[in-house]
């Protein structure tokens, strides 16, 4: 008959821990004999690196006799301890038969404990000297799953208006469980002012998927962009929208800004647009032309005229520009005294100072040559010196009359 009983309360076990274990979300773990300790909860849950826990256990007599004497022992090992306060060795007396107690414990997670599953032991003995043990299992998982930009580049660095470029993301789990569902995006609008930004997605759209992160690798994304022919020259803020889910299914949000810089190097020509030097031995005005063919514009242009043997500079040897749009112009006149020049060339050493859009600054040092033709060969000679011949034959003409009329006046007032 006792043989019996204790089929019967053998069989009983596994089908009452199933009940208990479907009403609980941690782990169950029990005892083959006549109790049962189930954790029916912990808090938090799941348990985090560094924290503490507090864990609920409860001993259910599952007999049909009590149990006298009997005492619960927490076994903790790395990476679980318990806090310096609490007693591992629960004494909780006679528990009869259907009786169940709760024991509440206050155990330390291990900073450097690793994100999974993890049991803790336990063992309890009652008075006759049998000693039992098991464990319950707890989830320890980091509450902040943590996923990093780890870089954000754009290839090439500098981006011409109307040029192809890539923009590289790379993303590092730094959790220690997968993380999920890893979407970037890149709205092409301002965070600022809420426009949209000169670039247009080719070969692909503006937002990436990648199904799942495991801990401690890299994801790296890849967005191909071209700036727009008409994008203004400066620096542009595209924003950075990432999302991805922990794998109990919680949802994280991150917000990055990627820094771009549309730009080009100038592009500049300078030329000789007019001049009233026409040999040697003469005093003229020098206009220089400068343009600028580059596809951004420029700024603070300073023209400086460097001294020659050839020449006396006679007005300002530097002259202030200014800003010179794209696909324009502007003159900087010097006036000099020519005192001789070879081959009829005159060599005019130049500087150019000034800054592109993006205010990097350049200095152009260049020598411009000036071909000096006389004036009868621009056929302005002759003309000039008959006109002036002209003009003062006119002048005394005028003069003579005038004089003669006086005269006449004169001689009849007396």
């Amino acid at each position: 008959m006792m043989r019996k009983l204790l089929l019967m309360l053998l069989l009983m076990v596994p089908v009452a821990a199933a009940i208990e274990t479907s009403t609980i979300t941690p782990t169950v773990d029990f005892s083959p004999a006549y109790f049962q300790v189930v954790a029916t909860k912990y808090e938090p849950y799941p348990a985090e690196p560094g924290s503490y826990v507090d864990l609920w256990l409860k001993v259910r007599n599952i007999g049909d006799t009590k149990a006298p004497d009997f005492t619960l022992t927490l076994k903790p090992k790395f990476p679980f301890s318990l806090d310096p306060n609490e007693n591992a060795d629960r004494s909780l007396g006679e528990i009869l038969a259907g009786e169940s107690v709760t024991v509440h414990y206050k155990v330390k997670v291990d900073e450097n404990a690793v994100e999974g599953d993890t049991e803790l032991d336990f063992e309890y003995t009652t008075g006759t000297s049998v000693t039992m043990d098991g464990a319950v299992t707890i989830k320890i998982q980091t509450i902040d799953a943590v996923l990093s930009v780890d870089s954000v580049g754009t290839m090439p660095e500098s981006v011409v208006p109307g040029e192809a470029f890539d923009i590289n993301v790379k993303l590092r789990n730094n959790a220690d469980s997968f993380l999920k569902y890893v979407t970037v995006g890149l709205p092409l609008i301002s965070p600022a002012t809420h426009a949209e930004l000169p670039f247009t997605p080719v070969g692909g759209g503006i937002v990436k998927t990648l199904y799942q992160v495991g801990p401690g690798e890299d994801a790296k994304f890849t967005f191909k962009l071209v700036a727009n022919p008409d994008a203004e020259s400066k620096p542009y803020k595209i924003p950075v929208i990432i999302n991805y889910y922990d794998d109990l299914g919680r949802l994280y949000n991150l917000s990055n800004i990627v820094g771009i810089i549309v730009g080009a190097e100038p592009d500049i020509s300078i030329s000789v647009d007019s001049s009233t030097i026409y040999g040697k031995g003469q005093t003229g005005n020098l206009i220089l032309k400068v343009v600028n063919r580059g596809l951004t514009g420029i700024k603070f242009m300073n023209v400086k005229l460097k001294d020659s043997a050839d020449y006396d500079i006679l007005s300002p040897k530097e002259v202030y520009i200014g800003n010179i749009d794209s696909d324009d112009y502007e003159t900087a006149e010097f006036k000099v005294y020519v005192k001789g020049f070879e081959d009829s060339t005159l060599k005019l050493p130049l500087i150019l100072e000034y800054m592109d859009a993006n205010n990097n600054p350049y200095t152009k040092d260049l020598e411009l040559e000036f071909k000096v033709y006389s004036a009868e060969k621009l056929g302005v000679s002759s003309g000039s010196s008959l006109g002036t011949i002209i003009f003062i034959l006119i002048v005394l003409v005028i003069a003579y009359f005038v004089y003669r009329r006086w005269e006449k006046k004169k001689r009849k007032v007396k």
